[in-house]
């Protein structure tokens, strides 16, 4: 998905939906706990994780490149994940919506 992403590239991912936090397994999260995103068959397949997100969405993209997550749900302050570098935090009057800019750090 991401092979033609070059440096100096911005991406942009756009979720609304519901979110929610799950105990932390691998000790990575200061407050004990992963920050999630709910699907809508997440009452069978599970929820997606924001070590999985940055996984999946954001150690991809090559050094240089940006990308643009606007997380609009419960717990998403550290969706994709605290592995990344906040550039430009937006103040929200709570954390059921914020939007960040992110830039890959390597």
């Amino acid at each position: 998905m991401f092979a033609r992403v070059l440096a100096g590239d911005s991406l942009f991912l756009h979720y609304s939906g519901h979110g929610s936090r799950t105990k932390d397994l691998n000790g990575d999260e200061e407050s004990g706990f992963d920050s999630t995103m709910c699907p809508s068959d997440y009452d069978s397949a599970g929820m997606i994780i924001d070590d999985d997100i940055f996984a999946l969405v954001a150690a991809p993209i090559p050094k240089g490149a940006e990308l643009f997550a606007l997380m609009d749900c419960c717990h998403s302050v550290k969706i994709p994940s605290s592995q990344t570098e906040i550039l430009h935090p937006h103040t929200a009057a709570t954390q059921s919506i914020s939007a960040m800019s992110l830039a890959i750090a390597r």
